[in-house]
């Protein structure tokens, strides 16, 4: 689980490591490594309540949930003086390109699920893999909570 602290660590380590790492997770279940619980609800309607595909990215600027019909992106946006979480999704149209700004999220942790969310908009992921990797290693990745 992404907690506050690992995901702002992943940030500061992404703002000053330009190269991105390739995290893979070893696990004989492909489908739990890449799938999360996901909750989707925007303007009111409840619009994914079930597994889904989910990605954190290696260097943590960008979340994105794939429920087939909805898509949807969370990326950290460098600012000149602060950095911005901005929230865009496919208006369930199955598509993940040409979409539409939700507009500035936050992040907060609900019952061990991480979650997005702003007046019109909440995504939460739970149970899902992350990994971490080593300076300049682009395998051999290890389940977060290795040590």
């Amino acid at each position: 689980m992404i907690n506050r602290a690992f995901l702002t660590a992943l940030l500061l380590f992404g703002a000053t490591n330009a190269k991105a790492e390739t995290c893979t997770i070893p696990t004989d279940d492909e489908v739990q490594a890449r799938t999360a619980k996901c909750l989707l609800s925007i303007d009111g309607k409840l619009l994914v309540n079930e597994r889904c595909n989910f990605h954190v990215s290696p260097d943590g600027h960008g979340t994105t949930l794939d429920a087939g019909k909805y898509y949807v992106e969370v990326n950290v946006i460098p600012k000149a003086s602060t950095n911005a979480t901005m929230a865009f999704w496919n208006r369930g149209s199955g598509r993940s390109d040409q979409l539409a700004s939700l507009g500035p999220v936050t992040w907060f942790n609900r019952s061990g699920a991480d979650c997005f969310r702003n007046r019109r908009f909440e995504m939460c992921a739970s149970e899902y893999q992350t990994c971490k990797c080593g300076p300049n290693e682009e395998y051999g990745c290890k389940p977060a909570d290795a040590n």
